[in-house]
């Protein structure tokens, strides 16, 4: 997943002559100021840590390097890159609200009410359901943990309430980390192409892998895409690359002239892009976005400004399968182009205020409707935002070959 567009996706290899026969190693390093990839932002993380919405720059610094082996054999090439988040790496706290595990419920949401000060509060009640005392917010979590125990019938088959415990899967409340660490996006993509020139142009072809190898076992995703590109001999600056997997198919077409500003061919220059892009997958078809960018380039070193332009927020709204036109389970439509607003839902105050929104529309739909009814018993309230339209980053980066 190249944030990048100077490099897949400009096709180098479709534009140079390829009739030098000699190995050669290429080395390129790169800091980015936002990891951008298919018009996509791929640290929505990141914007959470900082209780930020999603905006035009949210990104985490990161460092991607490059290594492409050339084998004495013209148009045959190796390639591994790979990303390292360098802000933003450890997973982290951030809705500050009592859970049993990892990513779990909230255990005090039942008990909020409009009343803020009464919301905080727990009353055990005797065999009459009448108020007997009070507990504060931990102790009440913990005898709710011990309800469950007794009322799983495991009353002393679970001697410790907590993760390591007898019962682990009841677990005993705290503060847990949400997976938010940047470090779960590290990545390492490998891509070996051919790419031959004929009168009618330059064609390039081969396979990428792209992988999150997970080294702490946090998330682990490969796939594996072919890859397909051309640019005519007339018009060498443009060039038309398709790339197919299972799920999907995306096709960019490019154009990227380079031009010297002292005459020599080795010397500084400045590298334009405009790039267009088509996206085919399940329930998403159509325009996905529009790359510019400007490179300045000199004796190895480069830095580059891109921006992209996001024709239809489908393809990055995240309620894939989504059509009601209520939020439920955490979502809402597809097509609304909402997503989650990291600005308004993690602390106990969002708890508490997300939570009494949704019990208060859960009861009128259940007034309106039935409270057995689907939408009553499923409506969940997240604060959303309107998908920025617009992306953009800053890179710096030092090429070389050997």
């Amino acid at each position: 997943m190249r944030n990048t567009i100077l490099s897949l996706i400009l096709l180098p290899g479709l534009l140079m002559a390829q009739d030098e026969p000699e190995s050669s190693i290429s080395i390129d390093q790169a800091i980015v100021s936002n990891y951008v990839w298919r018009g996509a932002d791929q640290y929505p993380e990141y914007a959470r840590q900082k209780g930020r919405k999603l905006g035009s720059h949210t990104g985490a610094l990161s460092y991607q390097p490059s290594l492409t082996f050339n084998p004495p054999s013209s148009g045959l090439s190796f390639n591994i890159w790979g990303n390292y988040a360098l802000e933003g790496r450890s997973d982290r706290d951030m809705d500050r609200v009592l859970q049993t595990s990892p990513g779990g419920d909230d255990i005090w949401a039942g008990r909020y009410s409009s009343d803020l000060d009464a919301s905080f509060r727990h009353y055990d009640v005797d065999a009459d359901g009448n108020p007997n005392g009070t507990m504060d917010l931990y102790d009440a979590a913990i005898h709710a943990a011990r309800q469950r125990v007794d009322g799983s019938g495991l009353a002393g088959a679970c001697t410790e309430l907590s993760e390591g415990g007898d019962c682990p899967w009841l677990g005993l409340p705290g503060l847990y980390k949400e997976p938010v660490g940047t470090k779960r996006k590290d990545e390492i993509d490998l891509t070996l192409s051919y790419d031959f020139e004929t009168v009618q142009g330059n064609y390039r072809f081969g396979i990428v892998r792209y992988m999150h190898p997970g080294p702490f076992n946090q998330e682990t995703f490969f796939l594996d895409e072919f890859f397909f590109g051309y640019a005519p001999a007339i018009f060498p600056d443009i060039s038309l690359t398709v790339w197919a997997s299972t799920s999907q198919w995306f096709t960019t077409l490019a154009y990227d002239p380079s031009f010297s500003l002292t005459g020599d061919e080795d010397g500084p220059s400045v590298g334009l892009l405009l790039a267009t892009s088509y996206r085919v997958q399940t329930r998403r078809q159509g325009w996905s976005n529009s790359d510019v960018g400007v490179n300045f380039s000199s004796g190895g070193f480069s830095l580059a400004v891109n921006a992209t332009y996001r024709h239809s927020c489908a393809p990055y709204d995240d309620d894939l399968n989504t059509d009601l036109p209520l939020h439920w389970q955490g979502g809402s439509s597809d097509r609304d182009c909402m997503v989650r607003d990291f600005s308004q839902t993690d602390g106990l105050l969002n708890s508490w205020k997300n939570t009494v929104i949704q019990n208060e529309v859960r009861t009128a739909l259940g007034n309106a409707l039935h409270p057995d009814n689907f939408l009553a018993k499923n409506y969940t309230y997240v604060p959303r935002q309107k998908i920025p339209p617009i992306l953009y980053w800053v890179s710096l980066g030092y090429s070389m070959e050997i």
